[in-house]
């Protein structure tokens, strides 16, 4: 399509033109909106009783100026994505997709003992922290009372990001550390964190990327 002068406007936002599409209830979907002309930004809304509801919003998930949601499709029905540019006034064509996303393959935890270096690889096919759009791999490590850990995740391919914790009563991860940088502030290669174990169970340790 083609966003243009004549298309409606937000106010802090330029142009934008709606697709409608049906979905049902637990499909994985990814959409992605791609212009050479203006920074693209994608909303992800339904329609409910008249009233236009937004689920999800992006801007440069998709790369560059790019704009990407991917997200599972809470409830059968209608669902409204929004082409739009980031900036007022922004114009000029675009292309937006819609497609299925394959469930992670690659996304079961894995052990590691204290004491253990352990190498592994971010993918497309690894579980994906809906908040941001990421991967991420887990491994678990059975851990004591007042022990004192710390973990260390390289990477010369992506900013490493480190989460420890555990999962709650609902079976949800709790985070109860996270670090971005190594021994070092501003180190894009390394995460360390150092954590005191609060009680004997099993933990969770998530190998993440910042972007």
């Amino acid at each position: 399509g083609k966003l243009s002068a004549s298309d409606p406007s937000l106010a802090s936002y330029g142009p934008f033109k709606v697709f409608q599409f049906e979905a049902r209830a637990g499909e994985r979907l990814s959409a992605v909106l791609r212009s050479e002309e203006f920074d693209a930004y994608l909303r992800l809304s339904r329609p409910v009783a008249g009233i236009t509801d937004e689920l999800e919003a992006d801007d440069d998930r998709g790369g560059e100026t790019d704009a990407r949601i991917r997200f599972t499709v809470p409830a059968s029905g209608s669902y409204l994505l929004i082409a739009e540019s980031a900036e007022p006034g922004g114009t000029g064509a675009f292309t937006l997709s819609l497609e299925a996303t394959a469930p992670p393959t690659t996304a079961a935890p894995r052990p590691i003992r204290v004491g253990q270096t352990v190498t592994g690889e971010l993918a497309e096919t690894d579980a994906i922290q809906t908040d941001d759009d990421t991967y991420y791999d887990t491994w678990t490590v059975e851990a004591r009372a007042g022990q004192r850990l710390v973990a260390t995740l390289s990477s010369d391919a992506f900013d490493p990001y480190l989460w420890f914790g555990r999962d709650d009563e609902r079976g949800e991860f709790e985070a109860l550390a996270a670090s971005d940088d190594g021994d070092v502030a501003g180190d894009s290669s390394a995460a360390r964190l150092r954590v005191t174990v609060p009680e004997d169970g099993r933990y969770r340790i998530h190998a993440n990327s910042l972007d």
